[in-house]
């Protein structure tokens, strides 16, 4: 397939749509883009142009009809850097190193380091362990 210029461009934020057509198929390709890097499995193919535009418009739905007060839960934020970080698949890589080496650090300490009226050390510490031993087996180590 070899896809010319945009046809019809639509942008809520870091997340864009464009429209392209095909030069042998002529056929009409929606697709979106987070922080410039292709969405996974966000390709939507048509021979209307219409169609595509509509579909466009669909494919951005769901951020745009947020609620501006929505704030991401810690989950949906991590989730986000790691599938549309601007440096991609490299930010995985280095959110997964960042947590191997502070639960590393924090398995060594005195659990007394921790201690707060909020937080009790050994209970952090056991948050260290189990995510030095999901990542060990996570990552086949």
């Amino acid at each position: 397939m070899a896809f010319g210029r945009s046809l019809h461009t639509i942008q809520f934020g870091e997340r864009i749509v464009v429209v392209k057509q095909d030069s042998e198929t002529q056929e009409y390709r929606a697709r979106l883009f987070t922080y410039g890097q292709p969405h996974k499995d966000a390709d939507y193919f048509t021979e209307d142009l219409d169609d595509a535009k509509a579909t466009a418009e669909r494919m951005l739905k769901p951020w745009n009809e947020q609620p501006a007060a929505h704030r991401q839960t810690n989950t949906e934020w991590l989730t986000d850097l790691m599938d549309f970080s601007k440096a991609g698949p490299l930010m995985q890589a280095f959110v997964l190193e960042a947590i191997a080496k502070y639960a590393k650090r924090c398995a060594e300490a005195e659990s007394s380091t921790f201690d707060s009226p909020m937080l009790s050390g050994t209970a952090w510490q056991r948050c260290a362990v189990e995510a030095q031993t999901a990542l060990a087996k996570h990552l086949g180590t």
